[in-house]
Order: structure tokens, then sequence, then C-alpha cells
């Protein structure tokens, strides 16, 4: 792992670094984006993305690609022994949610492994990012789409996989002190990384923002 992505993205460890020792077989990354996950894992991963722009990236890696939308997945039953998505469920409309996790489950063989922010307690620092890195001249219309669409509730997630296996991380002072030093040029190359490893001991303490889930058949 290159030591600058280890001091500047935090958060991007945080969502993938658990998830790698449980890939396996036939891997699908549904709202893979550019490929982060082959860029952290080195495992062959098909990329499913609605982001023209993104899954071109992902191909230049040599990743196979598939553009489509997460909720009506164009493939067969039981077609990946793996089926990963980091920090995408939360970018799905509320009423389409539902149909998301269950498009996931349909196409897994053995797994489904889940990235997402949570909660009333996520939302609340979201806003807080937004107008943080909006005080900057920064539009970040990714975190505008997680105050559009509501942050996922466990209870949505236990309605559709009741069997998962749920960790709660990133503590919300130490996730939101380290996303407002991601923001700011220069300090963000490496000062992140640093305060990460000076703040580990607290990172999954409660409140938390986020959530890994695991659902195994």
């Amino acid at each position: 792992m290159k030591i600058g992505l280890y001091l500047s993205s935090v958060d991007k460890l945080q969502r993938y670094i658990p998830f790698i020792p449980l890939l396996e077989g036939k891997i699908l990354d549904v709202g893979g984006g550019i490929g982060n996950l082959y860029d952290l894992s080195k495992k062959k991963i098909t990329v499913f993305d609605i982001d023209e722009r993104e899954l071109e990236i992902a191909r230049k890696k040599g990743l196979e690609t598939v553009k489509g939308d997460g909720s009506n997945l164009p493939f067969k039953d039981n077609s990946f022994d793996t089926v990963i998505s980091v920090a995408t469920l939360e970018h799905i409309p509320k009423e389409n949610r539902s149909k998301f996790l269950k498009e996931l489950r349909r196409v897994a063989k053995k797994k489904v492994l889940i990235y997402t922010p949570y909660g009333e307690i996520g939302e609340e620092y979201d806003k807080r990012l937004y107008k943080f890195r909006k005080k900057l001249g920064k539009d970040d219309r990714w975190t505008r789409e997680h105050i559009q669409n509501g942050l996922p509730k466990i209870e949505e997630i236990k309605n559709i996989y009741p069997n998962a296996k749920i960790k709660r991380i990133q503590n919300a002072k130490t996730w939101y002190f380290i996303m407002m030093l991601q923001t700011i040029p220069i300090i963000n190359k490496i000062l992140p990384g640093i305060f990460y490893l000076l703040l580990k001991p607290i990172q999954n303490m409660e409140p938390t923002v986020g959530l890994l889930i695991r659902e195994e058949f």
C-alpha cells in the first residue's frame, strides 16, 4: 500500500480494509467507481457503476466494468461469490434502498459486504462537514446527496438482512476531524493519517457514523 494513500485517505481505508480478507471467488463491486477496491486489494473484480466517467478510469486499470442502476442489476441469481458495495447505499433514494439491498443479495452466492454511513448522528456530522467545505469554496456533491437522501438506518438493513453481522465504526468526532483535515490543501497530504494513528484507540467508540455489514449464506 502506498504511504501517501495511507496518510491522506484514512476514511477510504476504514471503509475497505476490513473487507479485503473476506473477498473470495468471483467479485462484484456495486458502486465501485474508479476501482478503489482493486487499488487496495489487487483482486480481480467486476466494477458496476452508473457513472461512465468513473468506469472509464476503472477500465484503464484493466478491470471489467458494467454500467447500470444498482437497484436493477443485469446479472443472474448467484452470479458472484462475493458482492461488495462501499459508500453507495446512502446515495440511493430512500424508496429504492430495499430493492437495492435485495438485488445485492440476489446476485450473491456466498456473501454480501456493505459499508455505509448511517443514522441521525451521521446526518448531523454530514451537515457540519458540508458547511465547512462550502466555506472553503468546495461544492461537495457526495455529502450533499447524503443530506438530500437521508442516511440509512440500522433497522432498514436488518429488515432485509436479519442475520447480518453489523459493526459500528468511525467515532463521530474523530471522523469529522479527519474529514476536515482531508479537505484542507497541502496538509491533507499527510496530517489525516498522522492524526488517525494518534486517535486510533477511540476511533470506534460511540457515537459512531459508519457501519460494516456482513451477510453470509
